[in-house]
């Protein structure tokens, strides 16, 4: 199945990629192009995997496409009925808002920064922190390639199944959604 990750430069998401390295997928990175030819680009793949910050929004772009959103309704809209997967913080907001989109895998407000647990009123060190990034890549790496009735179960398997005192992956386990 033709993939394509949007997952937009940034430092602070770069342990994402650990989830699809070594996967024969193509990655989008930035694109300078219009809203149309973005919509083009799109159009051979049949699955559409979006990670990176976010909002209810869509996928921020943190500077790296023309729009302050990456991904959003608009733009994604003629790509609906694609295998879709949305990593990003709120996704869950934008699902709930724009019911034509049922993506595998989803995600609520989940911590992968010092200043997003201080946001949501979690105690976190930076060694909780990176000890949820890792084992979310982990889960999703496992997960992400699976058919479409196994990837939320995986992934839940490997982050949410986890017995755990680290305050962030607490935090994100009640926030991994999926159709």
């Amino acid at each position: 199945m033709k993939t394509i990750i949007i997952h937009p430069s940034d430092r602070s998401t770069e342990f994402l990629s650990a989830s699809y390295q070594g996967q024969n997928v193509d990655v989008l990175t930035s694109f300078n192009g219009n809203d149309i030819e973005f919509c083009q680009h799109l159009e051979p793949y049949q699955r559409i995997i979006a990670m990176g910050h976010g909002s209810p929004g869509g996928l921020f772009s943190v500077g790296q496409f023309k729009n302050i959103y990456s991904v959003s309704s608009l733009l994604l809209y003629p790509h609906k009925d694609k295998r879709l997967v949305f990593i990003w913080c709120n996704s869950d907001q934008f699902v709930n808002q724009f019911k034509c989109f049922k993506p595998e895998l989803y995600t609520g407000m989940i911590i992968s920064e010092t200043q997003e647990a201080y946001y949501c009123g979690i105690k976190a060190s930076l060694h909780d922190i990176n000890e949820s990034n890792s084992l979310f890549a982990k889960a999703l790496a496992s997960g992400l390639f699976l058919d479409q009735n196994h990837i939320l179960a995986e992934v839940k398997k490997i982050y949410c199944d986890v017995n755990t005192t680290n305050p962030v992956i607490k935090y994100n386990q009640k926030r991994i959604y999926g159709f």
